[in-house]
């Protein structure tokens, strides 16, 4: 059994609190990852601006864009190629992601792009997962709470799926 003298106690509380100093500092160096879903919508928009204003002064931030296209129905895609199918969703998806794009780019804000196809919740989780994202930030289409229940709503399915902090921007 031994005890420490009050000097040396001290020491060893001094270089706890060092430590944790140093924790933080690296906490504050760490990347933040933003998924931002994009749809074109005014909902969407909010959400970008939201991201501007809140983010800007918190660098380094990596923020992803993504625009999901729902899978075209096999009737509406009759007698197209699938090359057709494809060109078709990307053109609507890169038409969604301009202004979010343009937004970004005036803010001075990098970030990466893509459009994917798929049942839009899933694929927003899916892809937040795979470029490990740190929160997902989605604007919603300012439905009542009666309405979003009754017709479902895609910001809700991604807080249900999602493992990681989602903030809605209404």
């Amino acid at each position: 059994m031994s005890t420490l003298s009050a000097p040396r106690a001290a020491k060893r509380s001094s270089r706890a609190v060092s430590k944790s100093r140093r924790t933080s500092r690296a906490v504050k160096k760490a990347v933040t990852r933003v998924l931002l879903p994009v749809d074109g919508s005014e909902g969407s928009h909010r959400a970008v601006a939201h991201l501007i204003d809140s983010f800007s002064r918190s660098q380094p931030l990596e923020v992803r864009l993504l625009n999901v296209q729902t899978p075209i129905p096999l009737l509406k895609r009759w007698g197209l190629t699938r090359r057709d199918v494809f060109c078709e969703q990307q053109q609507q998806g890169h038409k969604a992601l301009r202004t979010a794009r343009s937004r970004l780019d005036r803010a001075g804000i990098q970030y990466e792009y893509s459009v994917a196809v798929g049942p839009v919740a899933e694929t927003i989780v899916r892809h937040a997962k795979r470029w490990q994202c740190d929160s997902i930030l989605i604007g919603t289409r300012g439905l009542g709470l009666t309405a979003s229940l009754v017709l479902g709503s895609v910001a809700i399915k991604v807080i249900h799926l999602a493992k990681i902090p989602v903030t809605l921007v209404n």
